[in-house]
């Protein structure tokens, strides 16, 4: 079911207080956004994250998911966050080549465990490692901590130059 636009603005509120969410908007219509999210609510797993990637069917193959991504991996980076997790619908091939070419790796498989569109579906879990694990982790810093840092306005400003590309 589609979330109300109330739904959905307080989704990303309560998302954007400790997490990126990214938007992509071109002649004043929003395209694509990418966002990171709570893995699990238990302490041993603040270093990792969940992610999403949308892109309106009009603007995809345009690079803008890789822009969109590219930017959100670099701003979980700077704080602090070692592992990123995506959940994939098993069906949807082009979502998880696109994850593999991210450099995702398959970290299990789970059968009938979702139902839209009228039906159970298989999903894949991807992860992807971004954090070094031969040291001590630090607790991640918010994305309000990072935001106006000079590393942080590097990050958008990449992404920027790679949509005006296309």
């Amino acid at each position: 079911e589609v979330p109300t636009v109330a739904e959905f603005g307080s989704r990303i509120s309560n998302i954007e207080k400790r997490y990126p969410w990214l938007v992509c908007e071109i002649d004043g219509q929003i395209v694509g956004y990418a966002y990171a999210s709570q893995f699990n609510e238990r302490t041993a797993y603040d270093w990792t994250v969940d992610v999403s990637v949308y892109v309106h069917p009009d603007y995809q193959r345009k690079k803008i998911a890789v822009a969109l991504y590219s930017c959100l991996f670099e701003l979980l980076k700077l704080q602090g966050f070692y592992s990123i997790c995506a959940i994939i619908t098993a069906s949807n091939k082009r979502s998880l080549n696109f994850h593999q070419a991210f450099g995702f790796k398959t970290a299990g498989h789970y059968q009938n465990i979702g139902y839209k569109f009228d039906q159970w579906l298989d999903v894949e879990w991807l992860s992807l490692v971004i954090g070094n694990f031969n040291k001590p982790p630090q607790k991640p810093k918010s994305i309000q901590d990072i935001k106006g840092t000079p590393e942080f306005d590097l990050a958008l400003s990449k992404a920027l130059e790679w949509i005006e590309k296309f």
